[in-house]
This record gives C-alpha cells, sequence and structure tokens, in this order.
C-alpha cells in the first residue's frame, strides 16, 4: 500500500510540474461531473478538472485531465496527460501520453510513446513508439511499435500482445502466453545498485521535494473544499471530539481492507473489485494527510490567533507544511505516518456514517 501511496504522490507532484513547464490552456473546465460530448470539438490545450472527467468529443491540441476518474474517449491531436484513480483511453491520440493512477486502461491508439504508471497497469491498445510501464501488475496485451520497458510485481504478456522491440523488465513475476510476439529481445534489467552514501546535504533538493509535497497536497486540501467544503472541516473535528472511536474505528479500517483485498484477489471475479477498493484506500493514505493538517493547522492558529476562527484552507497549508517538514524525521515520520492514517481513516469513515444517517447537513 504504501508503494502505491507513493505512485499517487508522484503523480500528482510531477502532473503538477509538467503543467506550468510546457502546457497552456486555452479552454478550461471544472466541475463534479466534466462531459465533453460526442461531437464537441475543443481547440488548443484543455485543462479538465473534476470528480469525474468523461471526453467523447474531440481535442485539437494537448489534454490534460485530473480527477477521480477520467475517460478519453475521443481523439486528442496533441499530448495527452492524465492522472486519476481510474484512467481510460480509448481513443486515438496523436502525440505521446502520460497516464498516471491506480487502475489505468489503454485499449486506444497513442501515435507517440506512451508513460503509465500505477498500481494495475491494462496496456492493450496501439503505440507507434516506445512504452515504459511501472506498475504493481501489468497486463501487456495490445501492438506496441517500440520497445517496452516495464518494473512491476506481476508482468503478463498476453495473447494479443505483440512488440516490434525489445521487451525491457524487471519484475517478480512473469507469465507470457505462446501467442505473444516479441520482434526483438526479451531481457530482464539488472537489479539497479546499491546507491553511494551521500557525501553532503543537498539543501537543494531537500527544499524543492518538501515544496512540491507540500503544493501537491495543498491542491488536494483545495480540491476537497471544493468538492465537499463540510468534509474539510468534519473529519478533524471528529478527531478533535471523539479521538477514542476515532482511533478504534480507524484501526478497524486500516487492517480492514487489505484483508478483504486479499479475499477478494483469490477469487477472479473479485478482482476487479480488489483493484477497485486498492485505489480508494491509496487514495485515503495519501488524503489523510489532509485532514490531520486542518486539524493541526487549527491547533498551531489557535494560539497564535487566541481562539480567532481560522478559515479551513489556511488550517490545512499551516498543518500540511508541519507534517511535510516532520515527515523528514528519521523513525518518528513512520509512527506520524500511522497516526495520521488511523486516526483519520476513523474520524472518515464516522462522517461518511453521519453523512449517511444527515445527508442534508450542510
Amino acid at each position: 500500500m504504501k508503494r502505491i501511496a507513493l505512485v499517487l504522490m508522484t503523480t500528482l507532484t510531477f502532473a503538477a510540474g509538467a503543467a506550468a513547464a510546457d502546457f497552456s490552456a486555452d479552454t478550461i473546465k471544472s466541475g463534479s461531473y466534466v462531459h465533453v460530448p460526442a461531437g464537441e470539438v475543443l481547440e488548443g490545450g484543455v485543462l479538465l478538472a473534476g470528480a469525474v472527467v468523461v471526453v467523447d468529443g474531440d481535442v485539437r491540441g494537448d489534454l490534460m485531465a485530473f480527477a477521480a476518474y477520467v475517460e478519453v474517449n475521443g481523439d486528442v491531436a496533441g499530448d495527452l496527460l492524465a492522472a486519476a484513480a481510474t484512467v481510460v483511453v480509448k481513443g486515438d491520440v496523436a502525440g505521446k501520453a502520460r497516464c498516471y493512477g491506480a487502475a489505468v486502461t489503454n485499449d486506444g491508439s497513442v501515435a507517440g510513446s506512451l508513460e503509465a504508471a500505477g498500481a494495475a497497469l491494462f496496456l492493450r491498445g496501439r503505440v507507434g513508439g516506445d512504452t515504459r510501464g511501472d506498475g504493481a501488475a501489468t497486463w501487456l496485451g495490445g501492438a506496441f511499435a517500440g520497445d517496452v520497458e516495464t518494473r512491476s510485481g506481476y508482468l503478463a504478456l498476453e495473447d494479443g500482445a505483440r512488440v516490434g522491440g525489445d521487451v525491457n523488465y524487471r519484475v517478480e513475476e512473469l507469465e507470457r502466453s505462446p501467442l505473444a510476439a516479441i520482434g526483438g529481445r526479451l531481457k530482464e534489467l539488472p537489479e539497479p545498485a546499491a546507491e553511494e552514501e551521500e557525501k553532503g546535504f543537498n539543501f537543494a533538493w531537500w527544499a524543492i521535494t518538501n515544496i512540491w509535497s507540500v503544493l501537491a497536497l495543498f491542491v488536494l486540501a483545495a480540491f476537497v473544499a471544493w468538492l465537499r467544503p463540510s468534509a474539510l472541516t468534519g473529519i478533524p473535528d471528529n478527531v478533535r471530539a471523539r479521538p477514542v472511536a476515532s482511533l478504534l474505528v480507524g484501526l478497524a479500517v486500516f487492517v480492514g481492507v487489505p484483508l478483504a483485498v486479499l479475499i477478494l484477489a483469490v477469487t477472479v471475479i473479485g478482482i476487479p473489485a480488489a483493484v477497485i477498493l486498492v485505489a480508494f484506500y491509496a487514495m485515503a493514505l495519501y488524503a489523510a494527510r489532509v485532514f490531520a493538517g486542518v486539524f493541526l493547522g487549527r491547533l498551531v492558529a489557535a494560539r497564535i490567533f487566541k481562539g480567532r476562527e481560522t478559515p479551513p484552507l489556511f488550517a490545512a497549508l499551516v498543518g500540511i507544511i508541519i507534517l511535510v517538514l516532520a515527515g523528514n524525521i528519521p523513525y518518528f515520520k513512520i509512527l506520524l505516518a500511522l497516526a495520521v492514517w488511523i486516526f483519520v481513516l476513523g474520524a472518515g469513515a464516522l462522517y461518511a456514517w453521519e453523512m449517511r444517517k444527515a445527508p442534508a447537513r450542510p
């Protein structure tokens, strides 16, 4: 689970950096459900953000999409960058595609290179350039004109796999169908060499990585504030008002969800449910620092501002900075992460139960 959470965090920071570096948006759409209907054509760079993003129309330029669920069925004349819990590509991408999420599916066509990272990668479309896929499990069943490089716990070369170049891999388990065709070599990558001891403290690199972590978490906090404002304050309120209940429920969720995933994964029918559950669990672990940040930021702000009400996003920023900096302390960061995960998971479960009983609560 920790590996999946790290992938998702890297996804957010990388996507933000890429957006600032080489993307200009002519069209920006956001909302809980963002839909580009079939027949609609968007010109130039397009940025779509929301809980669910579905693109059935065409984009005559680059497309960037960020959501919990992203589905691209239309054609993209430029490059595609998509980051979500679930990314599905069924259309044609004229440029290169970068897709990051817990579950990534490519059933379409990418004329350039394809880069995918996540927990489960289902790469069964066409790729005109090189392909790189890093995931907990990867299924290759498409037509790949160039080389394929993958690092996964599990790699399956399916019946429909057609690779024009080499397949370079480092995996724990490899399953190859006799019908899979590889034009080049099937080559195992060497184990990474042991890292050399650092000769000195690189303050610049330390600062950059911590700043990116703060920015990524704060962007997520802003998204939660826009999507469900009551959750940004309700979950931290549960930690403060019901600490024992949050602890006990959090322990049950923290241990119970991985067990449920294992039980579901042993059956073929349960695998899709297991993938979905892993995705939501990974997102919850990552987002936990946002709510813990609001809780911690409120405690600090209450002392500084002598009881004056603190805006939730300001509290989130203060708390996130403290959590990110505290995460640099060896050993302590492990205890801190466990405390954040358990208490916030429990408080979040209590909040969800309250919303079920009282859906009209603001």
